[in-house]
């Protein structure tokens, strides 16, 4: 199976792409700084959709504090650096969870529309993103019951992200999504580390 959901792959390799046709392909690292500029990116997005989501809901001084935090944590800015899956990851889940909450508290055709392909977007980027569907499901129940009926649209929507997006999934969308699921699951067996003097899998 695929190593991995595809949409950080596509989105990565568009910078990737569009230096490829500006430059040409004979300097594979140019080729690699471009592909990792996808996730910087995302991690800016994410940042700029995070200051303006603390800025409503709590003022310009938390706004500011949040933004300007976000490049000192070192996992995230890290992980940016190096094009990482689980700092894209960690972007579009932010981006995805926002979006979920507007769409929750608020309402609204397209705000359903978007925040069901932005979660497909997150699944479609690792599966990871899994706690956002119960937690929204959580908070429906808890705060706003009338908002399962648009809650439901915006995972029927996620999903058709997430399946239209990976081509791989097609042939047979629940027998390779349960080899992929098994498949990850196995990797754990696999991978090791060498912690306090003994080795453990990881």
């Amino acid at each position: 199976p695929a190593a991995a959901p595809p949409f950080f792959k596509l989105w990565a390799g568009l910078f990737a792409g569009g230096a490829a046709l500006v430059f040409g392909t004979e300097d594979l690292a140019l080729l690699g700084d471009a592909y990792r500029m996808g996730s910087y990116a995302l991690f800016l997005l994410s940042t700029y959709v995070a200051f303006r989501f603390v800025r409503g809901e709590f003022g310009a001084a938390a706004a500011w504090g949040a933004a300007l935090s976000m490049p000192l944590i070192p996992v995230l800015f890290g992980f940016a650096r190096l094009g990482q899956l689980d700092g894209a990851v960690a972007s579009v889940y932010l981006l995805a969870a926002l979006a979920l909450y507007r769409m929750l508290e608020r309402g609204g055709g397209r705000r359903t529309v978007w925040s069901g392909v932005l979660l497909g977007l997150a699944f479609a980027t690792k599966l990871n993103v899994f706690p956002l569907v119960p937690a929204a499901l959580l908070w429906a129940a808890i705060y706003r019951r009338g908002a399962f009926a648009r809650l439901s649209a915006s995972l029927g929507v996620a999903a058709i992200t997430f399946f239209a997006i990976w081509p791989w999934l097609w042939r047979d969308p629940v027998g390779r999504t349960w080899e992929f699921l098994t498949w990850t699951a196995g990797l754990q067996e696999e991978r090791f580390a060498y912690y306090l003097g003994e080795w453990g899998a990881g």
